[in-house]
């Protein structure tokens, strides 16, 4: 019995110091290059985001104005961007803002390739009904 309760109070301990070092991780004297390193990648997938956002809207403006709810998406996403509100960084030194841009840019990415593929497929389907109207008359 004596032996169960000294594994779970060191159990214990080992989680609360555990817990101790995350929580004081960005105090530390590193914190700062952690949080510096965050804060730079956030900026880099907000570059990038922004980079797609001009992709798609010029697709959008190269199609004559159609797919203008995958521009509208690409703006909000550009908006919700977590480069926008970084901040300190946050107990987790800033590594929510980095995978969260993360993921925002992919949703950008998404919206570019939905753009561009899109554009394809009417590129071909215009081309069929073109080759159509060539054989018909």
């Amino acid at each position: 019995m004596a032996k169960k309760a000294v594994i779970c109070g060191t159990s214990l301990a080992a989680i609360f110091f555990s817990s101790v070092k995350l929580v004081l991780a960005c105090s530390l004297p590193d914190g700062s290059t952690f949080i510096e390193n965050n804060k730079s990648a956030a900026q880099l997938y907000f570059a990038l985001s922004l980079i797609a956002l001009a992709a798609v809207s010029y697709w959008y403006f190269a199609r004559k104005k159609r797919g203008l709810i995958i521009v509208v998406l690409s703006f909000v996403i550009l908006l919700l961007h977590p480069a926008l509100r970084f901040g300190g960084g946050g107990k987790d030194c800033g590594e929510f803002y980095a995978e969260s841009a993360k993921w925002l840019f992919g949703l950008s990415l998404l919206c570019f390739t939905t753009s561009n593929c899109s554009s394809v497929k009417e590129k071909k389907s215009s081309q069929r009904t073109f080759e159509r109207r060539q054989r018909k008359g």
